[in-house]
């Protein structure tokens, strides 16, 4: 069996629910050029007891806590402020009111999708712009932190991965 093909130039497709600009006009779907994925972590409790031999061994199991990091994006500011529009909903309503569920798809260069992160109940938690210069040709970016209350990984065409119900999170 031949490896998977490894894609080094990536384009990321972000579709928001009820996402829209400052102009009232729908944008469902945004492109951004930098995407750091969420992360998942665990912590497994470490029990010490006294095994066969009177020894102490260390047995991993019991209850565990898992987590998703926020991901973060960033792209070029657009005209319609999209994005600063729904930090402005979630300062306006709180962030409890302002949840949108997302769609991060990372797709090859032909268009197609590699993976697509879903994220249910998103918010905003931070919101920058980058540095500008007059004298310099630089692009003026923005950059978003979104947590979300569940993350799940998906493959390219929005199915989950490994035949869980939720794509195996």
């Amino acid at each position: 069996m031949a490896d998977p093909q490894v894609y080094t130039a990536c384009y990321i497709s972000v579709s928001i629910d009820g996402l829209s600009g400052v102009d009232g006009s729908t944008m469902n779907t945004l492109l951004f050029s930098n995407f750091q994925p969420p992360a998942w972590s665990t912590q497994v409790p470490k029990h010490k007891f006294y095994g066969d031999q009177g020894k102490t061994e260390t047995l991993h199991g019991g209850a565990r806590n898992e987590d998703w990091s926020p991901c973060t994006l960033g792209r070029g500011v657009d005209t319609n402020h999209t994005i600063f529009n729904w930090v402005q909903e979630i300062r306006q309503k709180g962030p409890t009111e302002a949840k949108k569920d997302i769609k991060i798809t990372v797709q090859e260069p032909g268009g197609t999708g590699i993976v697509v992160w879903s994220g249910t109940g998103a918010i905003v938690t931070s919101y920058s712009h980058g540095p500008s210069m007059a004298s310099a040709n630089d692009i003026l970016t923005e950059s978003i932190v979104i947590d979300a209350e569940k993350w799940d990984m998906l493959d390219g065409g929005g199915q989950p991965i490994n035949g869980g119900p939720d794509g195996g999170s």
